[in-house]
């Protein structure tokens, strides 16, 4: 995954499924959750998606996970709940403090984020999930 001053992994969190794990990673202005599966190939991701400026390459399957598909955004946002602050600063990617700039991943506030589909806008494919059903 590419990495720049604004974008950037969070964290990696493994699921019930030992082949399958969840990056939580800051894109820009609100948080993104994509699902890696180590026993599929990888395959095309199309032109103009978020995945295809991120995914430089990849040997398995990588896909953003769409609104709609709330077990993994609660299985995401839990996993941080029960994290204790050790456990997370040690996993997670460090803070980034430049005095004029400040990149910082509260954990309580990221899991909010994960149970509120990472405060994203609209991206293509999604479901519309109305407000008053966000957390």
């Amino acid at each position: 995954m590419s990495q720049d001053f604004f974008d950037s992994p969070i964290i990696v969190i493994p699921s019930p499924n030992d082949d399958v794990f969840l990056c939580i990673y800051y894109y820009d202005v609100d948080t993104q959750l994509f699902k890696i599966d180590l026993s599929k190939g990888s395959k095309a991701l199309p032109n103009g998606s978020i995945l295809s400026a991120i995914i430089l390459a990849s040997n398995c399957k990588v896909e953003r996970v769409l609104k709609d598909d709330t077990n993994d955004w609660a299985l995401a946002a839990n996993a941080l709940e029960q994290m204790s602050g050790g456990q997370f600063k040690r996993v997670s990617i460090p803070s980034l403090d430049l005095v004029v700039f400040h990149k910082y991943y509260s954990q309580k506030l990221l899991a909010a984020s994960m149970h509120n589909f990472g405060d994203q806008g609209q991206y293509p494919g999604d479901a519309v999930i109305p407000s008053y059903i966000k957390q």
